[in-house]
C-alpha cells in the first residue's frame, strides 16, 4: 500500500477496502475534517477601488477553502495551492533589502518571480513566502541568491574596486554577508522533507572578495503529495466598480463550514475622472497636499476642488508661471558653491547654487515658480552660507563673502509688474536699510556677518489660490548619485517634491532612483528639497540636537512620466577649483553637494538643506490641482475632497488625526497630594491609537509602568511626564503635576513577644525605615480579625467564573481564626480545587486588608480572588506557589469595588500551574549531569532513542557509498569503522536490557529513522530499464538486517519497547502497508510474537488489527503504526505510535486509540512533531512540518489522557510544557524532541589509541591514515534519554546518556562535520531537566489555616524614633487563646504615611485553678459538691466532670465560675475522692483537682443503750433501724426490733428479710423490682401468690411489659408474652396467656 499527502482524500476508501481500523476503534469512512478558520487578504473597514486581488487560503489540513462570497453571493474564483512557507533561523548581521537578496522556486527565474528577503536582523527567525503553486510532486529546487550592492572601499584590491572621480573615494560591489540555518519548506496539505540540506549555509564574500564567496545555493526538498490537493485556496481579482459605493462583505468559507469575513468599503471615481489624494479611507496630520489630478494622457483638466463642500484654498499667489530675480555679482569675491548660499523668497527657500563671480562679475539669475510670490510686498533675502574656517579650537563657521550692485537687482514676473522698493542689511537678527550702491555681504573670516534683503512690490499680476499639476497616471523618476557613507537607515533623511516629503531611502555610493506620483510635480520650475535626517538615538547631552546623516549627492537627474526628461535650472560647476574637505573639483567640473554635520556639528562644510531646482517643459501641460491644508484648521475626524472634471465627479474620503495622545488616567493623578506610596500608572488614549510604549518621566528621571512612587520623594512639588506617539506621529509630552510629603517606607521587621497566662499582654515592635536621621512617629493600631460567615469548598474542571460555585459540602468557618492550630483541608483533585467564602464587612468597617494563609505544595499556586459585583467576575488580588516546609501568606486590600451590600465574597483556589521551573534553566543544570537519578527515589522510568540512521548505515558499511554504480575507493567503510558503528548502536540497547531491572525501565520508545538509506525508492529505474541508484537496494536490506538485530537485544530480555518509522524507514511516507520494508522486518508479526514475553498486562496491537464480529480478532500486519499498552509505578499507560507522513485517517485512529483507552496515562510517538529549540535551555519548540500542528490539533489537543509526546527527526532538541491544551477538557502536556544524530564526535576520542604524532587515525594499520584525530563523525544517535518518574509528585527527571561515549549530556557534541555549526546551540539545561507530567496521580490540594479580614481598629499606642530604628509599644487587656492582629503606620512630620501590611499573633491559652468543697453527710443523706474554677481576668467558660473512679458523679455547666453537683443518697458510709475535671474552653486549658467527700455512718450498736423506733445503728458494717423499742437486742434477727437498712446509690431499698415493707413500698432483689402488696416481713419476693408483684420494665418499643407470674392483672391490661401481646379479660394473678378458655385474650 503506497501513502502519499495527496492520497488524502482517497484514504477512507483504502481504509475500508483492507479493513484496516480496528472495528472497535469507531473508524468513519471518511477522513477527519478539523476546521479553521481561513486566512483573507483583506482587513476590517479597508477602503477598496479598481480591480483588487482577494485571496482565501486554509488553516487547516483537509479542509480547503470552497467560496468567496461577496455579499453572500458565491463569485468566481481560481483555486490555488495555498502559499508555501521557506523558513529559517537567521545570523551574522542579517540581510538588508538594499542588497536584493532572494530565492528562486524551480523554475520560476524571471526577475518579477523573484522573492527577496527584508531586512531581517541576525538572531531571528525569517520566513519568506510563494505561491504554492510553484512546488510540485517530487524532488523541488530553490535557490538562495546573495545579492550585492556598492559600498564605501579604500582596498583597491578589492574585486571590482572603482575610484570615484575629484577625490572622492572608492567603492567596490560588495554581496551582502548572512547564514542561515535551520532551513525548512512548508506547505498545508502535503508533507516535504529537505534533510539532504546542510544545517546552515553562509553567504556573501565577505567585503567585496575578502573571503571565498557563496553566493548562490541550491537546495533541495522532496515533496509528497500534490500541492493544493486536498487543502487548496482561492484567488480572484475583484473588479470593485462592478459593485455600487458602500459597504461590501467579503466572506471566506472551507468545506468544514469555517469562516472568515470582512466587511470594506469601496469607493470607485467615474471612469476618467481624477485621482484624488488623500486616497480614500487616509489617515492624515498636520499639512496635507490636497491634490486632484485628471490622467496624463487625457485632454481633460481639472475645474475644480472642494474639501467638505467648499473650496480648498491656498494663500493667494501670483498665477502659474516662472519669475526671475536676478543681480550681478560684482568683480572680487565670487559666489562659490561649496558655501550653499541660498535666498529665501517669502520664506521659501531657493538654493543659489554656484560658482559665480569667480572671474569678474557676472550676472545671476534665479527662476522662481509664481507660487512664490504673491501680490503686494515681497520679499527676497539672499542668505550667505558657511564652510569650515580653522581647525581644531579655532574651528569657526565662515560665511561667504561677495559683493551685490544694489542697481542690478530685479525681479521679472510672468504676470503684472514688480518694483524694487527697500533694500536692506540683515545683521544678527537686526534689519538695517541701506542706500548703498554696493552691497557687501558675508562675514570676512568668521566675524559678524550679514546678509541682504530686497522688497519688491508686485502689482497688476493675476492670482490663483490653487497650484498646477501634472496629470496622474505613472509615477516620476528623481535619479541622483550618493556617494560618501551613504544615506542610512536609521536616519529620517528625505526629498521634499514641491514640499511634499519623500524618504530618500538606504543608498552608498550608488545611483538612487526615488518614484513618486507624477502628479506631485508641476508645469515650470519644481523645488526638489534635499534635507539631511536626524537619528533619534543619537540625542544626548553632548548632543542635544541629535546627529545629521552624512552623505554625498550630485548627477541629479528629474524624469517626469511619460515626458522629456526636465531641466536642471541650479548651477552647480566650478569655475575655479574647489576643493571640500579631501575631494577637488576642476573648473567645469560639476560640485557635489556634501550633506550633513560631522559629529553633532563638528564640521560646517557640510549642508542640512540643499534645493535642486528643475523646469519642466512646456509640452506637459497642467492636468491637475493641488491646494495645502493645515488639517489641523480642520476638526479631527472624516472629511471628503470632491474633484470636478468636465462632468466628473470623484469623491475621497479622509481622517484626520491632529491630536496627540492625552493622559486620561494617572496615578498619582494631577494636583494630587501624595501621603503614601503607590504604584505608578497612566493611561494614554487616542483615537487612531497608540505607537509603541509611553516614555515616562519623574522629575526628568526614568521610570516605568507599576514602580512605587512615594518612598525616596523628596517632599514638595513633582513632575510627571508622558511622551506618546499615536499612529499617525503626532506627538506629546503631557504634564501630570503632583506634591508629595516627605513619605517613609513601609515599616519592616514587625515582631510580637506575648508574656503572661491569664491576663497576656504583647510587645509590638517594628523598624521603621526611612531617611537617615528624620523623625518619625510609628503608630501602632488593633486590626479586628473578621471571619467568614459561611463557606463552603470543592472541586471545578476550571476556575469558577459564576458568583455561586457547585460545591461538595459546607466548611467549619469557625476553624479560621488565625493560628488556631484548625485548619480546613481541600479535597486532592487533577482540577482546581477551591474554598468559597463570605466575609461580612459593614459600611463602617474601612480599609480592610484580606489576609488567606495556609499550605500548599511549592508546585502549586494558591491564588486569592474577590468577586467584583459590578464586572462579574473573580478579580486575582495576589497569588503565590506554595513554601517549602512553612505557611504561604497571601494579603490584598480591600476596596469597596468588592463590597456586595454588606458582604465580600472570596475564592481562594489551588492550581496547576505545570510549570516548567523545576530545574535551572541556565548552564548551571549541567553541574549534576553526570549521573542518573537513584532509582530508590523514582518509580518507574522510560527510555527513549531515536534517529539511529548513521549508526545503521555505518554498520551496513555504506556511510560513503555515493551509490552511483560506479566502484570506487571513496565507496569503501574499513571494518574497523564499521565496527564501531555497530557497536554504537548495539550499545545502547544492550545498555537498556542490561539496566532495565536495576533502574526500574518499563517501556522503551524509538521515534523513527532506524535506518538511513530507504528515503529514495531503492528499486527506481531509470529510462532504459537500468538501476537509477544500483546498490542502493542491496545497502538498505542490509541496514534493516543489523538494526533488527540490535533492536532484537530488547525483544529478547523482555523489555517492552516500540518502534515506528521515520521518512528514512518508508521513503517519505511512500512505502507503507505490511509489505514495506518496514513492516517486513519490524513487522507486527514481529511485536505480536514477542509481546507474549513482555510483564504481565503488557499488550502490542497494529493499526491493521481488526475485531470481527463475533468478538475474535484479526491480527494486523501493517506495523506502520501500532500503540503498546503497559502499566509501570501503579500506573496503566497506553502508548500511540505513527509513523512519518501522517494522514488523516491515521490521526483518527490514533485519536480513537486515545479515546477507547481514556483513563490510561496516554504517549504518542511521532516521528516529526516539534522543530528544534533556538533557545539556549533547549526550551520553546516550534511545530515541524509535515506532521506536528495536524498531530496536536487531530490528536494531543482532543484527548485529556495524552500527557507525553516524544519525537525525533529533526535535528537538535526541543522541549515544551504546555498547560491548559485541549477545548473542552483542558490538560498538561510535555513534548519532547531529542535527536542528536547531527551532533559528532571526534575520531580522536572514538580511536585515542590509534592517534599517532601527527594527528593521524589508521584504523586497519595498512600505513593509510583513514582519519584525521580532528575529523568528526555522526555518532551523536548514541545518546538516550532516561526519562525517570516520581508518580506522587507527578515529576519526570531526564538524564541523557551515551553507553558507547559513557558520557552524560550531549551538549558538547553538538558540532556539525560539514563546519556549518561550529559551537553548541545549547547550555546543558536541555539535556538534563525536571518537568512536571500530567499523569493520574498528579492531584492538588491545599489547607486553609486562616482567612480573615483586618479592619484597623483602636489606636494601641504610639512610638517616637528616628528613621531606621525600632518602635514598639506594649499592648494590654488580651484574652487568652486569642487570635490577634495589628497594623503600624510610620507617619512624618508632614503627613507622609507608610502602612504595613496586619501582623497576626496569638495569645496561648490560660491556666484555671480548680477547687472543691463538700461538708460530711450522715448515711442516707445526699452530699452537695460546689465546684470553682478560677482564672482572673480571663472569663471562665465551659463544663466540670466529677469522677469518683471510673464512675461520672456528674457534669455541668460552669456559671459564673461555679458548678454546684448533689450526691447520690445512697452512697456508702466513708471518705469517698473524688476528681473535679474542668474541660477547658476557647481561652482556657482543662484543669482538675480531687478532694474528699465524708458519709457518715450511724452509731456502733450498744447492748447497754435504750433505742427507741426509728433509730439508727451500725452493726457489723451493716446499718439497722429500731421497729420499736429496744435493748441489748442484737440486730439481725429477722423478727426482732431491728430492720437492716440497705439501698442502691440511687437510694432505692434493697430487700433484706428483717426490714418491714407496707403496701406499695418497692424494693430490688436478685436484679429485679419488686412492689409490696400489702405488710410483709421476712417473705422473700418471688412467691407467685406472696405480697410482692414484680415491676416489669417496659421493652424499648414501645410495647406492652412483659407478663410475670406474681404481677395481678385487672381486665384490660396488657403484657408481652413469647412476642405475642395479650389483653387481660378478668382479674387474673399466675395465669400465663395462651389458654383460649384462660383470662387472656390475643391482641396481637
Amino acid at each position: 500500500m503506497k501513502r502519499t499527502r495527496a492520497l488524502w482524500t482517497l484514504v477512507a476508501v483504502a481504509l475500508a477496502a483492507v479493513a484496516v481500523v480496528p472495528a472497535t476503534a469507531g473508524a468513519e469512512e471518511a477522513p477527519p475534517v478539523v476546521g479553521g478558520a481561513p486566512t483573507l487578504n483583506l482587513r476590517d473597514g479597508q477602503a477598496l477601488d479598481g480591480t483588487v486581488t482577494v485571496t482565501a487560503e486554509p488553516t487547516a489540513e483537509n479542509d480547503p477553502v470552497t467560496d468567496i462570497l461577496v455579499d453572500d453571493r458565491a463569485v468566481d474564483a481560481t483555486r490555488t495551492a495555498g502559499t508555501a512557507h521557506f523558513a529559517f533561523d537567521m545570523g551574522g548581521n542579517g540581510t538588508e533589502a538594499r542588497y536584493h537578496n532572494y530565492i528562486t522556486v524551480n523554475g520560476h527565474t524571471a526577475e518579477s518571480e523573484r522573492v527577496h528577503f527584508p531586512d531581517i536582523p541576525g538572531g531571528s527567525a525569517g520566513v519568506l513566502d510563494f505561491p504554492g503553486e510553484w512546488l510540485r510532486s517530487g524532488i523541488n529546487t530553490i535557490t538562495v541568491n546573495a545579492g550585492a550592492n556598492w559600498v564605501d572601499s579604500t582596498n583597491t584590491a578589492a574585486v571590482g574596486y572603482e575610484q570615484l572621480p575629484n577625490g572622492e573615494g572608492g567603492r567596490c560591489p560588495n554581496f551582502d554577508d548572512f547564514p542561515l540555518s535551520s532551513i525548512s519548506l512548508s506547505l498545508l496539505g502535503v508533507v516535504i522533507d529537505g534533510e539532504q540540506n546542510l544545517f546552515s549555509y553562509s553567504f556573501g564574500d565577505g567585503t567585496c572578495g575578502s573571503s571565498t564567496p557563496r553566493l548562490k545555493q541550491q537546495l533541495t526538498f522532496v515533496l509528497a503529495g500534490e500541492p493544493g490537493g486536498t487543502t487548496s485556496g482561492l484567488r480572484l481579482d475583484l473588479d470593485t466598480r462592478s459593485l455600487p459605493n458602500g459597504a461590501h462583505t467579503v466572506k471566506a468559507v472551507t468545506a468544514s463550514g469555517a469562516t472568515t469575513s470582512v466587511t470594506v468599503g469601496v469607493n470607485n471615481a467615474p471612469a476618467g475622472s481624477a485621482k484624488v489624494t488623500p486616497a480614500e479611507g487616509a489617515l492624515v496630520r498636520g499639512a496635507q497636499p490636497v491634490i486632484a489630478a485628471a490622467p496624463r494622457e487625457g485632454e481633460t483638466t481639472v475645474d475644480s476642488i472642494a474639501l467638505d463642500g467648499g473650496p480648498v484654498e491656498n494663500a493667494e499667489t501670483l498665477a502659474a508661471g516662472t519669475s526671475t530675480f536676478t543681480f550681478t555679482v560684482a568683480a572680487g569675491n565670487s559666489i562659490e558653491a561649496r558655501y550653499h548660499n541660498y535666498l529665501m523668497v517669502n520664506g521659501n527657500r531657493v538654493d543659489l547654487g554656484g560658482d559665480y563671480g569667480a572671474g569678474g562679475a557676472e550676472a545671476v539669475a534665479v527662476r522662481l515658480p509664481n507660487r512664490y510670490l504673491r501680490p503686494g510686498e515681497n520679499s527676497i533675502q539672499v542668505v550667505t552660507g558657511d564652510y569650515n574656517s580653522g581647525s581644531g579650537a579655532t574651528l569657526c563657521a565662515n560665511h561667504d563673502d561677495f559683493r551685490i550692485a544694489r542697481d542690478s537687482v530685479g525681479l521679472s514676473v510672468s504676470t503684472g509688474a514688480a518694483a524694487l522698493s527697500d533694500v536692506y542689511y540683515l545683521t544678527g537678527g537686526d534689519r538695517t536699510a541701506t542706500a548703498d550702491a554696493t552691497l557687501a555681504l558675508g562675514d570676512g573670516t568668521c566675524g559678524a556677518n550679514k546678509d541682504a534683503e530686497f522688497a519688491f512690490t508686485i502689482s497688476g499680476a493675476r492670482t490663483t489660490r490653487t497650484i498646477d499639476t501634472l496629470g496622474s497616471g505613472g509615477d516620476a523618476h528623481l535619479r541622483l548619485f550618493v556617494g560618501g557613507n551613504g544615506t542610512d537607515g536609521g536616519y529620517r533623511n528625505q526629498v521634499l517634491v514641491n514640499g511634499i516629503p519623500l524618504p530618500l531611502g538606504i543608498w552608498e555610493k550608488e545611483v538612487a532612483d526615488l518614484a513618486f506620483p507624477n502628479e506631485w510635480l508641476v508645469p515650470g520650475v519644481n523645488v526638489l528639497d534635499f534635507a539631511a535626517g536626524i537619528n533619534p538615538i543619537t540625542v544626548a547631552p553632548d548632543c542635544p540636537a541629535g546627529n545629521f546623516d552624512d552623505f554625498t549627492m550630485r548627477d541629479f537627474q528629474l524624469f517626469p512620466a511619460g515626458g522629456p526628461q526636465a531641466v536642471q535650472l541650479t548651477r552647480q560647476v566650478a569655475q575655479t577649483t574647489v576643493t571640500i574637505g579631501s575631494s577637488s573639483y576642476p573648473a567645469g567640473a560639476q560640485v557635489t553637494t556634501f550633506v550633513g554635520d560631522g559629529t553633532c556639528g563638528s564640521t560646517h562644510n557640510n549642508t542640512l538643506r540643499k534645493q535642486i531646482l528643475f523646469e519642466v517643459g512646456a509640452g506637459l501641460a497642467a492636468r491637475g490641482l493641488r491646494a495645502d491644508v493645515d488639517t489641523a484648521t480642520l476638526a479631527d475626524g472624516r472629511h471628503s475632497v470632491t474633484a470636478t472634471s468636465g462632468d466628473k465627479t470623484a469623491t475621497r474620503t479622509f481622517t484626520v488625526d491632529n491630536a496627540a495622545p492625552v493622559v486620561s488616567g494617572s496615578v498619582p493623578a494631577e494636583g494630587q497630594r501624595l501621603t503614601a506610596t503607590v504604584a505608578l500608572h497612566v493611561t494614554v488614549e487616542d483615537a487612531t491609537g497608540v505607537a509603541g510604549t509611553p516614555t515616562l518621566t519623574l522629575d526628568g528621571r526614568p521610570v516605568r509602568q507599576g514602580d512605587e512612587i512615594g518612598h525616596g520623594l523628596p517632599a514638595g512639588a513633582h513632575v510627571l511626564a508622558v511622551t506618546a506617539t499615536d499612529t499617525l506621529g503626532n506627538t506629546a509630552t503631557r504634564e501630570v503635576r503632583f506634591t508629595s510629603a516627605s513619605i517613609p517606607d513601609v515599616p519592616t521587621a514587625l515582631d510580637t513577644a506575648v508574656s503572661g497566662t491569664n491576663a497576656p499582654s504583647a510587645t509590638l515592635s517594628a523598624t521603621i525605615p526611612g531617611e537617615d536621621g528624620v523623625p518619625l512617629t510609628a503608630t501602632f493600631t488593633k486590626a479586628d480579625v473578621v471571619a467568614p460567615s459561611g463557606g463552603y469548598q470543592g472541586v471545578a474542571a476550571a476556575v469558577p467564573t459564576t458568583l455561586d460555585v457547585q460545591h461538595e459540602g459546607g466548611v467549619d468557618v469557625g476553624s479560621l481564626r488565625p493560628l488556631d492550630g484548625r485548619t480546613v483541608d481541600t479535597a486532592s483533585s487533577r482540577d482546581v480545587v477551591f474554598q468559597r467564602y463570605d466575609v461580612p464587612l459593614a459600611a463602617t468597617q474601612a480599609a480592610p486588608t484580606l489576609r488567606w494563609e495556609g499550605t500548599i505544595d511549592p508546585a502549586r499556586v494558591v491564588a486569592l480572588r474577590v468577586w467584583d459585583p459590578a464586572g462579574r467576575t473573580w478579580d486575582v488580588l495576589t497569588s503565590a506557589r506554595g513554601k517549602a516546609g512553612r505557611s504561604t501568606v497571601l494579603t490584598a486590600p480591600l476596596t469597596d469595588a468588592y463590597r456586595d451590600g454588606g458582604t465580600v465574597h472570596v475564592l481562594v483556589t489551588g492550581e496547576d500551574p505545570f510549570a516548567d521551573d523545576l530545574s535551572p534553566r541556565d548552564s548551571s543544570a549541567q553541574d549534576d549531569k553526570d549521573r542518573f537519578e537513584d532509582p530508590a527515589t523514582y518509580d518507574f522510568a522510560l527510555a527513549h532513542f531515536t534517529d539511529t540512521q548513521y549508526l545503521s548505515e555505518g554498520a551496513a558499511g555504506g556511510t560513503y557509498d555515493d551509490f552511483d554504480g560506479r566502484p570506487e575507493p571513496t565507496d569503501i567503510q574499513v571494518a574497523e569503522e564499521q565496527a564501531i558503528f555497530a557497536a554504537a548502536y548495539r550499545e545502547t540497547t544492550q545498555w537498556i536490557a542490561d539496566n532495565a531491572a536495576g533502574r526500574k525501565i518499563a517501556y522503551t520508545a524509538h521515534t523513527g529513522d532506524i535506518i538511513e538509506n530507504d528515503y529514495y525508492d531503492p528499486l527506481a529505474r531509470n529510462a532504459d530499464g537500468s538501476l537509477l541508484r544500483p546498490g542502493l537496494n542491496e545497502q538498505v536490506d542490509r541496514e534493516f538486517q543489523r538494526a533488527s538485530a540490535y533492536q532484537r537485544v530488547l525483544d529478547d530480555k523482555g523489555v517492552v519497547n516500540q518502534v515506528i518509522a521515520g521518512n528514512h524507514d518508508n521513503q517519505l511516507g511512500a512505502e507503507t502497508g505490511p509489505d514495506s520494508r518496514f513492516s517486513k522486518v519490524f513487522g507486527a508479526d514481529r511485536y505480536y510474537q514477542v509481546a507474549g514475553a513482555w510483564p504481565a498486562g503488557s499488550e502490542y496491537h497494529a493499526w491493521d488489527e481488526v475485531t470481527n464480529v463475533d468478538g475474535t480478532v484479526t491480527l494486523g500486519r501493517d506495523n506502520q503504526n501500532n500503540y503498546v499498552l503497559f502499566s509501570a509505578g501503579g500506573l496503566d499507560f497506553v502508548a500511540v505510535g505513527l509513523s512519518y507522513g501522517v494522514t488523516p485517517a491515521e490521526a483518527k485512529w490514533a485519536d480513537s486509540v486515545f479515546k477507547r483507552y481514556k483513563d490510561r496515562n496516554g504517549i504518542l510517538l511521532s516521528h516529526d512533531y516539534l522543530r528544534p529549540s533556538t533557545s539556549p535551555d533547549g526550551r520553546g519548540a516550534a511545530f515541524s512540518a509535515p506532521d506536528g500542528s495536524p498531530l496536536y490539533k487531530l490528536v494531543v489537543e482532543a484527548n485529556p489522557n495524552v500527557f507525553l509526546v516524544l519525537a525525533g527527526h529533526e535535528h537538535g532538541v526541543g522541549t515544551n510544557v504546555k498547560s491548559n491544551v485541549g477545548v473542552t477538557v483542558a490538560h498538561d502536556v510535555v513534548e519532547l524532541l531529542a535527536d542528536y544524530q547531527f551532533y559528532t564526535v571526534s575520531a580522536g576520542e572514538l580511536w585515542p589509541d590509534l592517534v599517532d604524532t601527527s594527528g593521524n587515525v589508521d584504523l586497519n594499520g595498512d600505513g593509510t591514515a583513514d582519519h584525521k584525530a580532528t575529523d568528526r563523525l555522526q555518532f551523536g544517535a548514541s545518546f538516550l534519554r532516561l526519562l525517570q518518574f516520581d508518580v506522587d509528585r507527578a515529576e519526570m527527571h531526564i538524564d541523557t546518556y551515551s553507553p558507547l561515549l559513557q558520557n552524560f549530556g550531549a551538549t558538547e557534541y553538538d558540532i556539525r562535520a560539514d563546519g556549518s555549526q561550529t559551537r553548541p546551540r545549547y547550555n546543558g539545561a536541555e539535556d538534563n531537566l525536571t518537568l512536571p507530567v500530567d499523569i493520574t496521580t498528579r492531584k492538588t490540594s491545599f489547607s486553609t489555616d486562616s482567612l480573615a479580614a483586618y479592619v484597623p481598629g483602636g489606636e494601641i499606642g504610639t512610638d517616637q524614633v528616628t528613621a531606621n530604628g525600632t518602635a514598639s509599644v506594649t499592648w494590654t487587656g488580651l484574652l487568652p487563646a486569642t487570635s490577634y492582629a495589628w497594623v503600624v503606620t510610620a507617619t512624618s512630620a508632614d503627613g507622609g504615611v507608610a502602612v504595613a501590611q496586619p501582623a497576626v499573633f496569638r495569645t496561648a491559652k490560660g491556666v484555671p485553678a480548680v477547687t472543691a468543697t463538700s461538708a460530711p453527710v450522715a448515711w442516707g443523706t445526699a452530699a452537695t459538691v460546689t465546684v470553682r474554677v478560677d482564672a482572673a481576668p480571663a472569663p471562665v467558660t465551659g463544663t466540670v466532670t466529677l469522677h469518683e473512679g471510673t464512675t461520672v458523679r456528674g457534669s455541668a455547666a460552669l456559671s459564673g465560675g461555679t458548678a454546684t453537683f448533689t450526691l447520690p443518697v445512697g452512697l456508702a458510709g466513708g471518705a469517698h475522692t473524688l476528681t473535679a475535671s474542668y474541660s477547658g474552653s476557647d481561652h482556657l486549658d482543662p484543669a482538675q483537682a480531687t478532694f474528699t467527700v465524708t458519709v457518715n455512718l450511724p452509731a456502733a450498736w450498744s447492748a447497754t443503750t435504750v433505742y427507741n423506733t426509728g433509730d439508727r445503728v451500725t452493726y457489723q458494717g451493716k446499718v439497722y433501724a429500731a421497729s420499736w423499742y429496744a435493748k441489748n437486742n442484737k440486730p439481725g434477727e429477722v423478727n426482732g426490733p431491728w430492720q437492716e437498712l440497705a439501698m442502691t446509690e440511687e437510694g432505692v431499698a434493697i430487700w433484706t428479710p428483717s426490714r418491714i415493707f407496707t403496701g406499695g413500698d418497692v424494693a430490688t432483689h436478685d436484679g429485679k423490682r419488686w412492689r409490696a402488696r400489702w405488710y410483709t416481713r421476712n417473705q422473700r419476693p418471688g412467691d407467685p401468690n406472696g405480697p410482692w408483684e414484680q415491676i416489669a420494665p417496659p421493652p424499648p418499643d414501645g410495647s406492652p411489659a412483659t407478663w410475670t407470674p406474681t404481677t395481678v392483672y385487672q381486665a384490660g391490661d396488657r403484657v408481652t408474652y413469647q412476642s405475642k401481646v395479650y389483653e387481660a379479660k378478668w382479674y387474673n394473678r399466675n395465669q400465663p396467656p395462651g389458654d383460649r378458655n384462660g383470662p387472656w385474650k390475643l391482641v396481637s
